[in-house]
C-alpha cells in the first residue's frame, strides 16, 4: 500500500512538473482527478472489507468516480472532443448519486449499475481517444488508451495486490496511467515543436527566395511531413480555374489529369470561398476524380485555403492514405502555414506590381521630352531624365551624385550651385545653360535618398519664342486691323494699324472700351454681326460703319471667326477690319459723277432730236 500511494504522490509530481512547463488545459482536470484518484485509494484502503456500510470506503467510491470523470474529461479536451463532457458530468453525477445509494441500502443490482455508470465516461474517452490516435504515430494515447480501459473499483484488496499473486497489479495499472499522460503531454509538446519549426523554416524560405514556387515546395514538404501525407499538391487561382503549380507525391499522369478544375463548381473551389480548413473523403469529392485518387492509394483529402489579406490565392490538399482526425491545434498550424503562403503571394504580388510600376515611372520619366533635373540640397544631381541626358551627351552614371556645376553647362562663370535655382529668382526666361529661351517648373523634392531636394522641369521655348516674335512683327505690322474681343463686346487685344484706324494712342485705352457702345456707329450693326456669329461661327466681308476717338465715321470690312470652349461656348471674337471709307467715298463720288453724266447725256439726247425737228420743217 506505502509503494501504491507513493507512486501516486511521485506520479502527481511528474505531471505537475509539467503542467509547470507546458501549460496544457487539459493537464488541469487530469491532475484534478488524480488527487482524487489518490484520496480514493486512501479512502479505499481504509475502509477495506466491511459487510455493512462503510462511509471510508464511500467516500473511496465517491472519490475514485469522481477521478475517473475528471480524467475522462481531461481526455476529451486533448482528443478535441470537448462537447462531450457536459455527457461525462451527467454521468458522474449519476455514479455519485448511485453510490449514496449503495452506501445507504447495500443493494447488489445498485453497485452493478454504478460499475456501469462510472464505466461510461472511461469508455466514452479511450473511444475518442483511439480514433484521435489513428494514423499517428505517438505511442502515448495508446498506452493511456489501454491504462484507462484497465481501471478498476476494487473494494475488497486493502492493499490492492491479488492475494494469489506477487504482481502488484494495481501499481502497474497506476504507472501505466501516469506514464500515458506523461508520455502524451512530451509527445503533444514535440508535434507543437515540430510544427512551430515547419512555420519557422517556410518563414525563412519566404525571406530567402523572391520566386513563389520554391516556398510552396517547402511549404508542401513542411506539411507532409507533419502531417504524415502521402501526397500534397498546390491549386492557385486564376481566371477562374484552380491549376496545380506544384505538387509532391502524385505520379505525372495523375497530375495531368488533375491539373485544372473550375472553381465554381469544385469542392476545393467551394472550401476556397467558406475559407475554412476542410476534410473530405474520396467519397465526398466529384465522381469523376474519385477512381484517380483511389487509385494512388488515398482515404481522404485535407483542404487548406490560401488567401491573402485582401484576395483568394488558392489552395493546399494534402493526401492522406488512412482515417486521421485532426485537432484544433493542427487545424490552426495549417491555417497559419496557408496564411503564410498567402502572405508571400500577395507581397510577391505587391513586388511585382512595384517593379512594374518602378518599370513604367521610369519609362514615363525618360519619355518626356522636356529635361528633367533633380537635386539634393547640396546640389549634386540625383535624377535625370534621357532628354537631359541626351542634351548633356552623358550616361546617367556619369550624371548621378555629381555637383550641378560640374555637369551643366556655364557652371562656375555664368552661374553657381543650380543655375534653375537662379533663374527662377530673376525671372527670366533666358536659358542660362543652354541658351535661347525656357521655362523653368520647379518643386521641393523629398525622397529616401535626399531630403530638401529640388526638381526642375526644363522646356525648351525657343522655337515658340522665335515663332513668338515673328507672328508678333506680323501682327503689329499689317496695314490691316487686327482684333481680339469678347463676346460681351470689349476688345482684348489689338495691332497699332487698328488703334490709328480708331485714333487711339495706346493699346491700354482701348482695352478699357465697351466696344458695343463706343467703337459700333449704328447698334443695329453690332446685333446683325452677333447673329451671323451664332448661325455661321464666322463673317466674311461684313461692312459697318464704326465711330473713332474724334467722332469722325468711318466705314469698314471686317472678316472675323469665333472661338469657342470646350462646351460649345463663344470665348472670344478674332479678326481683321479694312478701312473702306475711302474706297467708299471714291465709290460714291463715282457713282454721283456717272449720274451727272447720265443726266447730260439725256440733256442732249433730247436737244438732239429737237434741233433734227427744226430741219425737218419747212422753210
Amino acid at each position: 500500500m506505502l509503494l501504491d500511494l507513493l507512486s501516486l504522490v511521485i506520479l502527481l509530481a511528474g505531471v505537475g512538473l509539467l503542467y509547470r512547463s507546458f501549460r496544457e488545459r487539459y493537464m488541469l482536470p487530469w491532475i484534478a482527478g488524480w488527487i482524487f484518484y489518490t484520496f480514493a485509494k486512501l479512502f479505499l484502503a481504509a475502509g477495506g472489507p466491511h459487510s455493512g456500510p462503510n462511509r471510508a470506503a464511500a467516500l473511496g467510491v465517491a472519490f475514485f468516480v469522481v477521478a475517473t470523470g475528471l480524467f475522462s474529461a481531461a481526455v476529451l479536451y486533448y482528443s478535441g472532443q470537448a462537447r462531450f463532457i457536459l455527457l461525462v458530468a451527467g454521468a458522474t453525477l449519476l455514479a455519485l448519486l448511485l453510490g449514496g445509494a449503495d452506501f445507504l441500502f447495500s443493494i447488489p443490482l445498485l453497485r452493478a449499475v454504478l460499475s456501469l455508470v462510472w464505466r461510461m465516461p472511461v469508455w466514452l474517452a479511450a473511444f475518442q481517444l483511439v480514433m484521435y490516435a489513428r494514423g499517428r504515430r505517438a505511442p502515448g494515447p495508446w498506452l493511456l488508451t489501454l491504462s484507462l480501459l484497465l481501471l478498476h473499483l476494487d473494494r475488497s484488496q486493502p492493499q490492492h495486490i491479488f492475494a494469489t499473486h506477487s504482481v502488484p497489479y494495481d501499481l502497474v495499472i497506476d504507472l501505466m496511467l501516469g506514464i500515458g499522460m506523461m508520455m502524451v503531454v512530451l509527445d503533444d509538446s514535440r508535434e507543437k515543436i515540430e510544427r512551430l519549426n515547419a512555420l519557422n523554416r517556410i518563414d525563412r524560405v519566404i525571406s530567402d527566395f523572391d520566386e513563389f514556387n520554391p516556398i510552396v515546395d517547402t511549404a508542401l514538404d513542411e506539411l507532409m511531413r507533419n502531417t504524415g501525407a502521402r501526397s500534397a499538391w498546390f491549386r492557385i487561382l486564376k481566371d477562374d480555374k484552380l491549376h496545380i503549380v506544384v505538387q509532391r507525391g502524385l505520379d505525372d499522369s495523375v497530375a495531368a489529369r488533375l491539373r485544372e478544375i473550375d472553381d465554381a463548381t469544385s469542392t476545393s473551389g467551394q472550401v476556397l470561398r467558406a475559407g475554412g480548413v476542410a476534410v473530405a473523403t474520396i467519397e465526398e469529392i466529384p465522381p469523376e476524380f474519385q477512381p484517380i485518387l483511389k487509385d494512388q492509394g488515398l482515404h481522404h483529402l485535407v483542404l487548406i485555403p490560401v488567401l491573402g489579406k485582401n484576395s483568394r490565392i488558392g489552395i493546399l490538399l494534402l493526401g492522406q492514405r488512412h482515417y486521421r482526425s485532426y485537432a484544433e491545434d493542427e487545424r490552426k498550424f495549417l491555417k497559419s502555414a496557408a496564411n503564410q503562403l498567402g502572405l508571400a503571394a500577395e507581397n510577391r504580388q505587391l513586388v511585382q506590381q512595384l517593379v512594374h510600376s518602378q518599370s513604367e515611372w521610369a519609362s514615363a520619366f525618360n519619355s518626356i521630352r522636356d529635361y528633367v533635373l533633380v537635386h539634393d540640397s547640396q546640389f549634386r544631381i540625383i535624377r535625370a531624365n534621357q532628354a537631359l541626358l541626351d542634351r548633356l551627351q552623358m550616361a546617367y552614371t556619369r550624371v548621378v551624385l555629381q555637383p550641378c556645376e560640374s555637369i551643366l553647362p556655364g557652371g562656375g562663370a555664368a552661374w553657381k550651385k543650380c543655375p534653375y535655382c537662379e533663374a527662377s529668382s530673376q525671372s527670366t526666361d533666358h536659358d542660362p545653360c543652354f541658351g535661347g529661351y525656357s521655362v523653368v517648373s520647379s518643386s521641393a523634392y523629398s525622397g529616401q535618398d535626399s531630403a530638401g531636394g529640388t526638381v526642375h522641369v526644363i522646356k525648351d521655348i525657343t522655337g515658340e519664342k522665335i515663332a513668338e516674335e515673328r507672328y508678333k512683327i506680323l501682327f503689329d505690322h499689317m496695314q490691316e486691323g487686327v482684333f481680339v474681343s469678347s463676346p460681351e463686346g470689349r476688345v482684348l487685344d489689338c495691332n497699332d494699324a487698328f488703334l490709328r484706324m480708331m485714333g487711339y494712342s495706346s493699346k491700354e485705352e482701348m482695352l478699357q472700351l465697351d466696344a458695343a457702345k463706343s467703337l459700333y456707329a449704328e447698334p443695329g450693326d453690332r446685333r446683325k454681326f452677333l447673329e451671323e456669329m451664332a448661325e455661321h461661327g464666322f463673317v466674311r466681308n461684313f461692312e459697318y460703319g464704326m465711330r473713332r476717338k474724334d467722332d469722325r465715321h468711318i466705314t469698314v470690312i471686317e472678316s472675323s471667326f469665333a472661338t469657342r470652349s470646350a462646351n460649345g461656348d463663344i470665348e472670344r471674337y478674332q479678326g481683321v477690319v479694312l478701312d473702306v471709307t475711302d474706297k467708299k467715298m471714291a465709290e460714291d463720288e463715282v457713282r454721283r459723277r456717272n449720274r451727272e453724266l447720265h443726266v447730260l447725256n439725256n440733256i442732249a439726247v433730247t436737244f438732239n432730236q429737237s434741233f433734227n425737228l427744226d430741219e425737218i420743217q419747212p422753210g
